[in-house]
């Protein structure tokens, strides 16, 4: 075929390329293979690059899952608690087919925690012993373990047998400063199921749960320490509040100082009786506040005060001649010991303890005023003896006169004058006997209406003119039975205290009527009529504790010049005495009303002669055995007797037993003086009654009762104060003779 001659040649320039060589394509098939090869690696690396990308996110996604585990696990406060969840959330967020949590209790492994399919097979609290299986091991070394195909791990030991499908095990000790707490235990159905990334993740857990663990210990550890400090702070408290309680029980004053002298501490009775509260007393110098002057007011230096050594020097000191100056600026003496206190032997201050005295030094100088009143009172009883058998004896004379037929008018007028003096003498030493609180008590039936016209004039001497008397008595007013003396006193006591209590003039009433209580005003007091005596004033009134203290022996407002305290005691004693009744009610600036409640007696028959002459006629020939020691009281009471009864005398025991035994069953009666020489008239009165046991006996004496009430004598009935009247001694003794006979006559029958 011939070529086309239109068509240029490729000599002859033509575009098309010149035709390739065997060299050309060789080296293109290389540079193909070269790309190929490039094409390979780029797919490589891209490949390794997203399984990089893969890892990192996986791995991204542990850190992410760890992180929601620490968080949660940290927050709890309770290792159980710590334990479960973490268990629990490692094998849910992971996906593990078992995870166990085990820790080293006393030797052993204790299963506290279990999650994941083994979970039915492994109670909590099962135990493994620390050579048993891959937990002990890294338990007993404290390194991990991964078993990635337990079937070539020596250590796998299968608690489940043939049920177990555990083909990758991993054990991670969980530690804490060096110390092995436990065990975190990981197992996998498949082999080489844990990556570095797991294992790591799994490392960073097991960490995480050692520090939530020991941060638990550590809160429980200071919850502890806080509540024992609670404890503790309670203990002290209490101690503190009970020591505060028997500081202030006590009922002396107690306070502390410190080595300069000022108050750490002070119970509530240093407080009242320094007249501060307690809080004003801490850190105040001691010494300034109460101790800074002699009782005469002149100062009183630190230096010389026995308190200041015991802080200073360390020794003990107590005072008994010294006193406390309180707030108001006033002082009282004071008794107290002061005794330093040391801490490892070092002194850190002083402990004083003290008392006020004030009611002590009372006492004292009560007592020393009783027992002066004592000697008063024996010095008046052995002088009223003496003149009340004087007395006897001029009394007795004196009517002796006056009964004389043929006396004249002159000379009775100077008998009546001796025996007016001699009553009078007598009742000047029952007055005596009532100043020593020694007076025999001789009730009488008394009209008030009387015993108040015979001391209206004595009241009027007492009263001065800026105070008015009233006296208001209600005409059916019935008599009472009491002592006269008795009487006397209630009636004059409580009118002094009424003008004591009226420095400024008022108004004194006393009234009386006769009153039936029902109900009666105060307790135990029982329904019924009653005599009122009321001693009213318009003075300045009591207050409450006053009116609660007003009828105690001793207590008093007076200044000690002014009273002894013993004026409204006796009055609420006689009284009491006399089955009576007292209510005392008062207000400051309002006054005082006394009301004394006496039960009403029969009215007195209108002639005691008569009476004892009636006796005396039924009993005349009654034979009496007089004994008296004093020859011319003796003679005197016998020439009494004579005109109506045989009398028989002897002036001693020895004597008295001569007669009984001259006279036997002749003798009715022995009238005896109480106090002899050579024996006591009890004494041979019980001597006597064994030679005559039906005579009665009548004791007589010028001494007080006081001095033989050992004898127990009957003083309505058996005995007789000297000096007495010829009738007094007739009615006494027709009184005992009547009653002998009556005796004798019941017998008889």
């Amino acid at each position: 075929m011939a070529d086309n001659p239109s068509l240029p040649s490729a000599k002859e320039g033509s575009d098309d390329p010149p035709a390739a060589s065997p060299r050309s394509d060789l080296s293109l098939a290389g540079e193909m293979a070269s790309l190929r090869r490039q094409i390979a690696e780029l797919e490589g690396a891209n490949l390794e690059l997203r399984r990089a990308q893969k890892e990192l996110a996986r791995h991204a996604a542990q850190l992410s899952l760890i992180h929601q585990i620490g968080r949660q696990i940290t927050t709890l406060q309770e290792p159980q608690r710590i334990l479960e969840m973490a268990a629990t959330l490692i094998q849910q967020k992971f996906n593990h087919h078992h995870v166990a949590l085990f820790l080293i209790e006393e030797g052993v492994l204790v299963l506290k925690a279990v999650a994941g399919n083994y979970h039915p097979w492994f109670p909590s609290g099962h135990t493994q012993k620390l050579s048993e299986g891959i937990n002990g091991w890294v338990a007993s070394h404290g390194e991990k373990i991964v078993a990635n195909d337990v079937s070539r791990d020596p250590r796998y030991i299968s608690f489940l047998g043939q049920y177990s499908i555990t083909r990758a095990e991993l054990c991670l000790p969980l530690k804490m400063g060096g110390k092995t707490l436990g065990v975190l235990d990981i197992q996998s159905p498949h082999r080489h199921a844990f990556k570095e990334s797991d294992i790591l993740a799994m490392e960073t857990l097991a960490d995480q749960i050692a520090i939530a663990l020991e941060n638990a210990r550590l809160y429980a550890l200071s919850r502890e320490e806080l509540e024992k400090q609670k404890e503790t702070a309670q203990i002290v408290r209490s101690l503190h509040r009970q020591l505060e309680l028997i500081l202030n029980a006590a009922g002396e004053g107690i306070f502390g100082l410190d080595m300069e002298g000022c108050v750490t501490f002070a119970n509530a009775a240093a407080a009242r009786m320094l007249g501060y509260h307690p809080d004003e007393l801490i850190g105040r110098y001691s010494h300034s506040l109460w101790h800074h002057s002699r009782a005469d007011g002149t100062p009183y230096p630190a230096t010389q005060c026995p308190i200041y050594a015991a802080y200073k020097e360390g020794k003990i000191r107590q005072g008994d001649d010294e006193f406390f100056w309180r707030k108001n600026g006033s002082a009282f003496p004071v008794h107290y010991v002061s005794t330093p206190i040391r801490e490892g032997g070092e002194i850190q201050g002083a402990v004083v303890l003290f008392a006020d005295i004030t009611e002590t030094r009372v006492l004292e100088e009560r007592l020393q005023h009783a027992q002066k009143m004592e000697t008063i009172g024996r010095l008046t009883s052995g002088i009223a003896h003496d003149f009340n058998n004087l007395l006897t004896v001029i009394l007795g004379h004196s009517e002796m006169l006056l009964s004389l037929p043929h006396l004249d008018e002159a000379a009775r007028g100077e008998v009546e004058i001796l025996q007016d003096a001699a009553i009078r003498a007598a009742d000047l030493v029952r007055k005596l006997l009532t100043f020593s609180r020694q007076q025999v008590v001789q009730p009488e039936i008394l009209n008030l209406k009387d015993v108040l016209q015979h001391l209206q004039e004595l009241l009027r001497r007492i009263l001065r003119e800026d105070i008015r008397l009233h006296i208001h008595l209600s005409s059916d007013l019935p008599p009472v039975k009491m002592d006269p003396v008795q009487m006397d006193q209630i009636i004059m006591n409580l009118a002094i205290n009424a003008i004591d209590a009226m420095p400024r003039g008022g108004e004194l009433t006393i009234a009386a009527q006769q009153q039936r209580m029902d109900p009666p005003p105060l307790p135990d007091m029982p329904p019924g009529p009653y005599v009122v005596l009321t001693v009213s004033d318009t003075g300045m009134g009591m207050d409450a504790y006053t009116l609660s203290h007003c009828f105690e022996p001793f207590f008093t407002t007076k200044a000690r010049e002014q009273g002894t305290g013993l004026g409204l005691s006796t009055v609420y004693g006689i009284v009491r005495q006399n089955e009576g009744y007292i209510r005392v009610e008062s207000r400051p600036g309002q006054g005082t009303t006394f009301t004394i409640y006496l039960p009403p007696a029969p009215s007195p028959d209108a002639s005691r002669r008569k009476r004892a002459a009636s006796q005396t006629n039924r009993v005349e020939q009654a034979t009496i055995l007089l004994v008296e020691d004093e020859a011319h009281v003796r003679e005197v009471i016998a020439h009494m007797l004579k005109k109506n009864y045989t009398v028989l005398e002897a002036s001693s025991a020895q004597e008295a037993q001569q007669v009984c035994r001259q006279h036997p069953g002749d003798i009715d009666l022995l009238i005896t003086d109480v106090i002899m020489a050579e024996t006591s008239g009890p004494d041979m009165a019980q001597q006597l009654l064994q030679i005559e046991p039906d005579m009665e006996v009548l004791y007589i004496s010028g001494h007080p009762y006081e001095l033989f009430e050992e004898y127990a004598i009957d003083l309505k009935t058996n005995f007789l104060q000297k000096p007495f009247s010829k009738s007094t001694l007739l009615e006494k003794v027709g009184s005992l003779l009547e009653g002998k006979r009556g005796s004798e006559g019941v017998s008889e029958n």
